[in-house]
C-alpha cells in the first residue's frame, strides 16, 4: 500500500435519544425477533388508540348521563386525565412490552412501583378479569394460535433464541396494560372499563396479529 492510500473510517452508529422517563430496554439483536417485536407492537398500538377513542366516548356518555352533578364531574374529570395521560400510557405499554423482546433492563420504569391500591377483593376481581380476557382471546383464534406457537418453539430450539412465546402472550399482554394504568387515580369503576374495553377492543381478534 502506498503512503498516499486513503483510509476510510466508518462513521459511528449514534443511537437514538431514550424517551423522557423511560430506559430503554436492550432488544435482541436478530431480525425474527426485531419483525416480531415491529409487527406487535404496530399491531397494538393501532389498537389502544382506538380502544382510548371509545372510553372518551363511553365516559363523555356516562357524564351527559349521570345521575348527579357529582356523578357527571366525576366521569367528566376521569375523561381529561385519560386524555392527558394516553400518551404515556401508550410509552408504559410499549416499553414493557419490548422488554419482553430483549434482556432485563436493572433500572427502568416500573408502572407497578406507583399503583394506586385496590381493595383485596377488587384486586382478586381483576385478575380473575385479566385471565378470562386472556384465555378468550387464545379462544378466539386458537388455529393462528397454534402454528405460531410451533413456529416459535422451532426458531426458540434452531436459532438458541430466547422464549419468545411469552412475549406474544396475551397474559402478559392484559398485566402490563394494567400495569400502565397504575398511576393514574381514576377510581375502579373507570379503570374496570378501560380494562373491559382493553379486552373488547385489542384482544378482541387476535388471529390477524399472529
Amino acid at each position: 500500500m502506498g503512503v498516499n492510500a486513503s483510509v476510510h473510517v466508518a462513521a459511528p452508529v449514534i443511537p437514538a435519544p431514550p424517551r423522557p422517563g423511560l430506559s430503554q430496554p436492550e432488544v435482541i439483536g436478530h431480525p425474527l425477533v426485531d419483525d416480531l417485536r415491529r409487527t406487535a407492537q404496530a399491531s397494538l398500538n393501532r389498537r389502544l388508540e382506538q380502544m382510548f377513542r371509545v372510553a372518551g366516548d363511553r365516559l363523555l356518555a356516562w357524564s351527559e348521563s349521570a345521575d348527579s352533578e357529582a356523578q357527571r364531574h366525576a366521569h367528566f374529570d376521569a375523561m381529561r386525565v385519560l386524555g392527558f395521560e394516553q400518551a404515556r400510557i401508550l410509552r408504559s405499554f410499549e416499553h414493557e412490552l419490548m422488554r419482553g423482546f430483549g434482556a432485563p433492563v436493572a433500572a427502568s420504569f416500573s408502572a407497578s412501583d406507583l399503583r394506586m391500591p385496590l381493595l383485596p377483593e377488587q384486586d382478586m376481581e381483576e385478575n380473575l378479569t385479566l385471565d378470562h380476557a386472556a384465555e378468550m382471546a387464545r379462544a378466539r383464534c386458537k388455529d393462528s394460535a397454534a402454528a405460531l406457537e410451533q413456529r416459535l418453539d422451532r426458531a426458540e430450539r434452531d436459532l438458541e433464541l430466547r422464549a419468545l412465546q411469552a412475549a406474544l402472550n396475551p397474559r402478559r399482554w392484559c398485566a402490563i396494560y394494567a400495569a400502565s394504568l397504575n398511576k393514574l387515580d381514576l377510581g375502579y369503576v373507570v379503570r374496570k372499563l378501560l380494562l373491559k374495553l382493553f379486552e373488547e377492543t385489542v384482544l378482541v381478534d387476535l388471529g390477524p396479529v399472529y
